[in-house]
């Protein structure tokens, strides 16, 4: 759905400004009007669309709305008025946009798991199919407070595991920096003096000038090959995108 990005007044003549997802102008005036506010300008945000499709929380962003939300919905307030509350506090746009789209979704109707299928690139299988079942066993808050230590745990696990790659990673590229400076600047050396000296020299030697010869002469189109293949890194590198 658009995003309109609106000015209305409550019911005691105070200005609000906020965004609101809605269907069209006129469904978004309908939904303000729910609220107890009168549209006194609306402004479909350009393009949100498009973002929103590519849009995801990074798993810092979504253990906090995750613990956040148990923590409103255990204290007995209603869901949509949780999420509009977590969405007035959210500092950045996109993540406001995808609560108030939930916000709209649970007012008209449809539970919070159905809400969030609406958000795949957030919320993924495993998170919705929970939520649903916090939702059938009445204990919602529960099932988010555990979804919450989970994503914790997933994401110290991911900090782990690309710390433990750097140590590899920096050999690697010392090793290949060292065999690069051998073969380039080294052997070459050592090969003028043994032309000079008429020394017959054993295959594994001739081998090696002849490979650092092939470096000096290829080395560009080596390195990019290198670095095309390896572009993008693997994701286990990078670890999951973020919002």
């Amino acid at each position: 759905m658009p995003t309109y990005r609106y000015l209305a007044l409550d019911l005691e003549g105070r200005r609000r400004r906020d965004v609101i997802q809605a269907e069209n102008e006129r469904h978004a005036r309908e939904l303000l009007s729910d609220r107890g506010l009168f549209a006194r300008r609306l402004e479909e945000i350009r393009g949100a669309r498009q973002r929103r499709r590519g849009q995801r929380l990074d798993a810092e962003r979504l253990t906090l709305l995750t613990r956040q939300l148990a923590t409103l919905i255990d204290a007995g307030i209603p869901i949509g008025q949780a999420l509009e509350a977590l969405a007035s506090q959210a500092d950045r746009e996109a993540a406001r946009a995808l609560l108030l789209s939930l916000v709209n979704r649970v007012r008209e109707g449809y539970s919070l798991a159905d809400s969030l299928k609406a958000h795949p690139a957030s919320f993924d299988r495993l998170y919705v199919a929970l939520v649903a079942a916090g939702e059938r066993a009445g204990q919602l808050p529960q099932v988010l407070e555990r979804l919450a230590d989970h994503l914790e745990r997933s994401q110290r696990q991911r900090q782990k595991a690309k710390g433990a790659l750097v140590y590899p990673l920096v050999l690697v590229l010392v090793s290949v920096g060292v065999v690069s400076g051998l073969m380039t600047y080294v052997v070459p050396r050592l090969a003028a003096q043994f032309e000079r000296s008429d020394m017959t020299l054993p295959w594994l030697t001739r081998g090696l000038i002849a490979l650092a010869d092939a470096m000096q002469s290829l080395g560009p189109w080596l390195l990019a090959t290198l670095l095309l293949l390896g572009w993008p890194p693997p994701a286990y590198c990078v670890g999951p995108p973020s919002g």
